[in-house]
């Protein structure tokens, strides 16, 4: 699913977005541009809106960014 399917979700358990930003723990703000797919959720509020909806809302996250060492052994590497 993607991130506009939190709010039908909601509305379906019949749950405001208010109610489930105190259940995950989350800023209402920050959760309304994630479900208007205006951010992309990091990976512990991917998990914790997976786990709170019993896996009906799987959201994409963040790409990890890369570490230097990581560069830098690519580099001695190739």
């Amino acid at each position: 699913m993607n991130n506009l399917n939190l709010k039908a979700y909601l509305a379906n358990v019949g749950m405001t977005m208010t109610q489930f930003c105190e259940k995950i723990d989350c800023d209402r703000c920050y959760l309304s541009l994630v479900s208007s797919g205006k951010k992309m959720p990091g990976r512990r509020l991917a998990q914790d809106i997976y786990e709170a909806t019993n896996g009906v809302i799987n959201l994409s996250t963040k790409p990890r960014k890369k570490q230097k060492h990581d560069d830098k052994n690519n580099e001695n590497n190739g």
